[in-house]
């Protein structure tokens, strides 16, 4: 999958093909907003400038995402989420009713393999990306990922563990076409700006468990 940051990927990757990046453009802009916003943390400004010209300098292919931030303050607050983690936990909690709907395939438990990326750690990895597109004013592409592959029924199993919580675990109807196994290397992303994921599974799972225990109905609550 690919993060576009609310531009439409297909006609980022035709600027792409045609080598019209609007590389120089942007990374002006950037430089301009990081002196204006100098007196500001840099965590803050970058955060501004993510939804909004970024895409034309980076690409990032991310896996699937999970956890809330370590103080549960800001997590999925969708309803229903989208995303495996968040409603096994929400499952835990007793919050809602958890269902599966993933397509048998040939793993060692029969159900899909996946990357899990927490949202800390990507948030850091957006911002190590400006840091190099100021530094060296070159775009660039990178898989974003923990290198490692947990399994549907793996991350379940993971989140009653941690939770100390068994739950029923429905089956909704199947949904098509998962592969058997998707993961996505960060060799590149670690050599280049020396990012690596820093946020276990337990820690996504125990921040989501805060993150609903703040917040049961998301932003409402």
């Amino acid at each position: 999958m690919i993060f576009g940051f609310h531009v439409d990927f297909w006609t980022i990757w035709g600027f792409a093909a045609q080598g019209v990046f609007f590389s120089s453009f942007v990374i002006q802009w950037l430089k301009s907003e990081k002196e204006k916003n100098s007196y500001l943390p840099k965590e803050f400004w970058y955060l501004r400038l993510l939804g909004s010209a970024m895409t034309f300098v980076y690409e990032m292919c991310i896996r699937d995402r999970c956890g809330a931030t370590d103080d549960g303050e800001i997590g999925d607050s969708k309803k229903p989420s989208y995303h495996l983690m968040q409603n096994a936990v929400r499952g835990a909690l007793g919050l809602d009713e958890f269902f599966l709907n993933f397509t048998p395939v040939e793993t060692p438990d029969g159900s899909p393999i996946r990357d899990y990326v927490n949202v800390v750690d990507l948030n850091k990895a957006h911002i190590k990306a400006v840091e190099h597109i100021l530094a060296t004013e070159e775009s660039d592409i990178f898989n974003l990922g923990t290198g490692t592959g947990y399994s549907v029924l793996e991350i379940v199993n993971k989140v009653q563990e941690v939770t100390g919580k068994t739950f029923d675990v429905k089956e909704s109807e199947r949904r098509k076409g998962d592969v058997n196994k998707a993961v996505a290397s960060n060799e590149k992303i670690t050599r280049v700006l020396g990012w690596k994921p820093e946020h276990s599974l337990e820690d996504s799972v125990r921040s989501l468990v805060t993150w609903y225990g703040k917040h049961p109905k998301g932003w409402e609550s």
